[in-house]
């Protein structure tokens, strides 16, 4: 918009009636305009003050923190400077604005007191240098309890805190290189050339690494000079927990399922007529108490492991451990020509709850009869510093090493069409672990065998 000459009078008349001190500097921080204000707050007359370099108003150690500000300002930024050295009562101070058109730059200088401008106290302010700002950045996301990695347009790293290096390695993150150089982690190098390339954040995703970890990543795009900040969460637990509660909760629902179709199947045909048949209804009634039992343990073992997961105190108390394991394996029902065997000495006793006792190793022999189809099963009780141990052992197949960490989830399935463990493995774990046992599982020759460790105590007749 051009200024005419009445308009040029009025905004002039304008500053000078202002209570501000206002002044035009050029790119030079030459003084072209200064108001009435702004010549008595520095204690010049008008004429004295225009024409002349700015710098010459301030304290020497206040000149150089005024030059760079000319030097480094952007269209439209402003520094503060202070007027007064350090041993004068500061009393005013001076912001410097650089005019967001033109060039030649022009800047406006505002002289006024730290109340008016609602600065904190600007002595000695200079302002900052990239150098500083970043040392500022460094030191804040170095206690940021994120991954956080600067990457420049070129893709190559400017910044990363001991998070980033931990999570990604040290080899993929360095200073100056680029970033995940190669073909190692090509979805998060793409992630990081949408960040360089595109001005939008990218929304969380879930990154898989080779090695098997879930990343959440999310970013931030680069902006003229600035990076592109890309953020890092190792959720690998805690998707891995959202695997397995949802297999859970789909095997749970099928665990249900088959004996409740069992049962509703022998109601069904019991009511079109099989009731009046007496080797029938005998039969579909046996079906239906089978089904039945089954449904119970499954309800029993969902409460064993709720009530575990819970933390609810468990109330321990002698258990004796002889007449258990012969009620157990007197319900058990192993394969033909397999032997089921139990050695233990009358009046051992554990310290435990009796009924998380009973599931546990109820859990234990009803998984070595389901996969033991040839040879024997053990039950075993040992008693020795204070510690009482129950084995079951069997000569199954056996479970390869690495399975093994993984048997006491809930339904774990070695593979998509492998046989699964159900729910029982996963109730004797908890149930152990609710009265701060411990349960153990490690390969035998042949077969596998568990071990369940508790304190022990004896009952005396």
């Amino acid at each position: 918009m051009t200024v005419t000459s009445t308009q040029g009078e009025l905004l002039r008349d304008l500053l000078d009636g202002s209570r501000d001190g206002i002044l035009a500097l050029d790119e030079n921080g030459v003084v072209i305009y200064a108001n009435d204000a702004a010549a008595k707050l520095l204690e010049r007359a008008k004429l004295q003050v225009i024409g002349k370099p700015f710098a010459v108003f301030l304290p020497l150690e206040r000149r150089r923190a005024f030059r760079r500000a000319l030097t480094i300002l952007d269209p439209g930024a402003s520094a503060s400077v202070g007027l007064r050295n350090g041993t004068d009562t500061e009393d005013s101070i001076a912001v410097i604005r650089r005019i967001e058109q033109g060039s030649p730059p022009r800047f406006a200088v505002r002289l006024a007191v730290p109340a008016d401008t609602e600065h904190v106290r600007a002595a000695d302010v200079e302002p900052p240098s990239r150098r500083a700002i970043s040392r500022e950045l460094d030191a804040f996301f170095l206690r940021f309890p994120r991954a956080v990695v600067g990457i420049d347009r070129t893709l190559k790293v400017v910044f990363a805190n001991p998070r980033a290096r931990n999570i990604l390695g040290r080899d993929l993150i360095r200073i100056g290189r680029p970033f995940v150089d190669g073909a190692a982690e090509g979805r998060l190098r793409a992630l990081a050339e949408r960040l360089t390339t595109i001005a939008a954040p990218v929304p969380a995703s879930l990154v898989e690494l080779r090695d098997g970890r879930r990343l959440r990543v999310t970013g931030v795009a680069a902006s003229g000079r600035e990076p592109a900040v890309m953020l890092f969460d190792d959720v690998t637990e805690e998707v891995r927990h959202e695997e397995v509660t949802r297999d859970f909760l789909r095997n749970a629902a099928h665990q249900l399922r088959t004996p409740l179709t069992g049962i509703a199947t022998a109601v069904q045909v019991l009511q079109s007529g099989a009731k009046d048949d007496a080797e029938d209804r005998d039969r579909f009634l046996s079906h239906i108490e089978r089904h039945t039992a089954r449904l119970s343990r499954i309800a029993r073992g969902l409460l064993v492991l709720a009530r575990a997961q819970s933390g609810e105190t468990v109330r321990v108390e002698f258990v004796e451990l002889e007449p258990l394991l012969r009620e157990l394996t007197s319900e058990a029902r192993p394969a033909e020509g397999v032997t089921l065997a139990v050695v233990c000495e009358p009046g051992i006793s554990a310290l435990s709850d009796r009924d998380l006792l009973h599931e546990a190793i109820a859990a234990l022999i009803d998984n070595a009869v389901e996969h033991t189809h040839e040879g024997r099963i053990d039950v075993a009780v040992a008693e020795a510093e204070g510690r009482v141990t129950v084995e079951v052992r069997d000569t199954g197949p056996g479970i390869l090493p690495e399975h093994r960490d993984r048997l006491f989830e809930p339904f774990y399935r070695p593979s998509a069409s492998g046989h699964g463990f159900g729910l029982g493995l996963a109730i004797a774990a908890q149930a152990i672990e609710a009265m701060h046992g411990q349960l153990a599982v490690e390969g035998a020759d042949p077969g596998t065998r568990f071990t369940i460790r508790l304190p022990s105590a004896r009952v005396i007749a």
